[in-house]
């Protein structure tokens, strides 16, 4: 048992949430009722008589009751926790009912115990009239509905002698959790069973923006630069959107000739710009007709070629205002019009990085003053190993988890959140993989540019496997472990071997059983509770 002396003051502070901070010796599990009652009520009291420990989870409920060996006519307690398999919580009140069947000669009687002496605790003191086996049932009324919850047989003793030579049970080993410390979470387990999981190829995988979606804002010429009429300069982090007004160049021209010369050879520049542009539009798309480029490349050529149009046009415009106002001088071709070019966003996005410019600050010509990303959509990106390729299906489906939540799976083609964009047909001589590219909507901005991920991608390949959810999942001193519920109030921890993963669910190769049930909510609570010195073995008290 780990010494109080070394417990971090970080765990010490979650123990105490959880009531088990301390080192105080172990508690007798004593269940203090609000009348007074023999030795023969009390499991858990100074009494040394063996108890019973039931365990059931039935219809939606856990049920962990406890009793003294049953003598005919003498009333035993019976402390009954009922919790809510699916949210964890404790039955605050309402009704429940003991209904019993004697074997041998079919008797029946039901005790109905109104509400709960306290919140998840039900103080029964059934009487049962003739000794032997009996079957319980517990009828738990919800929402309009009874969900039955059978009990395993209950022997009934003739005499004080005979419950007293009766065996004691054997007692399950593990880390002690009282129920009354499962609810403040509250805990929540899940039957083991088997589900058909697809084994996945697991891929490092890099977010980058879609083609298209970055754009960086430059002075076309030189000038002195105003933030957008009656608005402050647009800051980093400042949504815009495609064709807003993100400022004004006013050139300042001293030699209007030779601006004249200057503004013809840039209009040649970009037309030439524009030309190769289209030229290399139409080669790729032909390629890509034929399957010799991917989508991801015939849109870059399509940006490429829409920005070389777009400055093709501004250079027209800028030539024409400036010869327009050059001709209304007349006679002073030194005193030509000074036109003002506003700066457009052309794009939707999240302004990212900006340069410290002042109002009225010089700017030389192709000065960087914005830079403008659209996360919306991205790019997931990987590289898939050619000793993989025959293991990927046509269009496969896969998820992601991001760095720091392992546990935490994200799915990327299902309910239409994404789609495979390019499944790569060529394999590089140097890394021997191929390229494999998601596109995902990421309109919470989740996912960064650039930001590293682990791309789950399914193959082929399917099972009918045991499997337990992720949440389940804990890493423990470099190791994967699960704590299963042995009984109501005892967990074991158990090493796991991991297998194949899919949306949340987990394959395990070993270590646990079908039919158990592990915590899937809650874990890390009972991890907590196994370094704690002052918890006891059965020490809560009613």
């Amino acid at each position: 048992m780990q010494n109080c002396s070394v417990i971090s003051p970080i765990i010490q502070g979650l123990l105490i949430v959880l009531g088990l901070a301390g080192c105080q010796p172990k508690a007798t599990h004593s269940h203090d009722h609000e009348d007074s009652h023999t030795a023969h009520d009390h499991p858990h009291g100074p009494s040394t008589e063996i108890s019973f420990a039931i365990t059931v989870w039935e219809n939606g409920y856990e049920i962990f009751a406890e009793h003294v060996p049953v003598v005919v006519g003498r009333g035993t307690r019976f402390i009954t926790h009922v919790s809510d398999i699916k949210t964890g919580e404790p039955r605050r009140e309402g009704l429940i009912k003991y209904v019993a069947h004697h074997e041998e000669s079919g008797a029946t009687f039901e005790h109905p115990q109104s509400r709960p002496a306290r919140e998840g605790i039900y103080l029964p003191r059934i009487t049962f009239p003739t000794a032997g086996i009996w079957q319980v049932q517990i009828h738990i009324p919800t929402d309009g509905n009874t969900a039955k919850v059978n009990l395993p047989p209950i022997t009934v003793f003739a005499n004080r002698t005979a419950a007293s030579q009766t065996a004691p049970p054997d007692e399950p080993e593990g880390i002690s959790f009282l129920k009354e410390q499962q609810w403040k979470f509250p805990t929540r387990t899940a039957e083991i069973g088997r589900r058909r999981l697809t084994e996945q190829l697991r891929l490092p995988a890099h977010v980058n923006a879609k083609p298209g979606s970055i754009a960086e804002i430059t002075t076309p010429v030189s000038g002195r630069y105003t933030p957008p009429d009656g608005k402050t300069f647009p800051m980093v982090g400042d949504s815009v959107q495609a064709g807003q007004v993100m400022g004004s160049i006013h050139p300042m021209f001293s030699d209007a000739g030779i601006k004249v010369i200057e503004m013809q050879a840039n209009l040649v520049i970009t037309q030439n710009s524009l030309n190769q542009a289209n030229q290399r539009f139409e080669r790729t798309r032909t390629l890509a007709k034929a399957k010799a480029k991917s989508p991801r490349e015939l849109e870059q050529v399509e940006f490429e070629l829409k920005a070389a149009q777009a400055n093709y046009e501004a250079a027209q415009a800028l030539s024409s205002a400036y010869l327009q106002g050059v001709s209304d001088t007349h006679t002073n071709i030194e005193t030509s019009i000074q036109p003002v070019i506003s700066l457009i966003a052309p794009i939707s996005g999240v302004i990212v990085s900006q340069s410290e410019i002042a109002t009225g600050e010089f700017l030389t010509a192709n000065r960087s003053l914005f830079k403008i990303i659209n996360a919306d959509k991205v790019f997931l990106e990987a590289s898939v190993p050619e000793t993989s390729s025959s293991r990927l299906g046509r269009d496969p489906g896969a998820g992601y988890s991001l760095p720091g939540q392992p546990a935490r799976f994200f799915s990327i083609t299902g309910e239409n959140n994404g789609r495979l964009v390019w499944s790569g047909i060529q394999v590089d001589p140097d890394t021997r993989s191929f390229p494999l590219i998601y596109e995902i909507f990421n309109g919470d901005h989740r996912l960064k540019i650039g930001q590293m991920i682990t791309l789950f991608v399914e193959t082929n390949h399917a099972e009918n496997a045991l499997a337990i959810p992720q949440s389940a999942i804990v890493e423990d001193e470099g190791q994967y472990a699960v704590f299963v519920q042995v009984s109501g109030e005892t967990f074991q921890r158990r090493i796991v071997k991991l297998g194949i993963r899919e949306e949340g669910w987990v394959q395990i190769l070993s270590g646990v059983r079908e039919g158990e049930h592990v915590t899937i909510d809650g874990a890390y609570a009972v991890r907590l509770a196994s370094v704690s010195t002052s918890i006891p073995s059965h020490g809560h008290a009613h």
